[in-house]
């Protein structure tokens, strides 16, 4: 959590600079996402003790945070680029880093999330298909 934070903090320090990235540095977008995505954190919080035996499930727990991570900031990404594209506020998303760092048009930005998204959504599924009932519902629940 506190690491969560902390992360939190940074990217949006970041992100008032409006700063998409230079053209070629293919890392960018996903490192200022990481920051302030809170992934672990919202990841972390879908296990409570009182539900799930994190003996028992520490795999399976574990492995799904990792999955969720991107999957949760993605969908979260798909959503806001049209609740917020006209916002002179929220200029820098995960999309338009793609177009600054990766050189390629805002509909092909788009698609790469999209396809990205689809593709976590997907491997989610199939990781999990064959694990604990009680992970796999909590992760479709999600």
């Amino acid at each position: 959590l506190i690491r969560s934070t902390l992360d939190f903090f940074e990217g949006c320090w970041i992100e008032q600079y409006n700063f998409g990235g230079f053209p070629g540095s293919h890392d960018y977008p996903q490192f200022l996402r990481r920051m302030n995505g809170l992934g672990h954190c919202v990841g972390a919080s879908l296990w409570p003790k009182e539900q799930f035996n994190e003996r028992s499930l520490f795999l399976e727990i574990t492995s799904a945070i990792a999955q969720m991570e991107n999957w949760m900031v993605w969908v979260n990404d798909l959503m806001s680029f049209y609740k917020e594209f006209d916002d002179e506020r929220d200029q820098i998303s995960l999309v338009k880093n793609y177009v600054v760092s990766d050189e390629i048009s805002l509909h092909e930005a788009l698609e790469k999330l999209t396809q990205d998204t689809l593709h976590s959504s997907k491997q989610m599924v199939a990781v999990f298909s064959d694990k604990d009932p009680q992970v796999m519902d909590t992760i479709e629940c999600f």
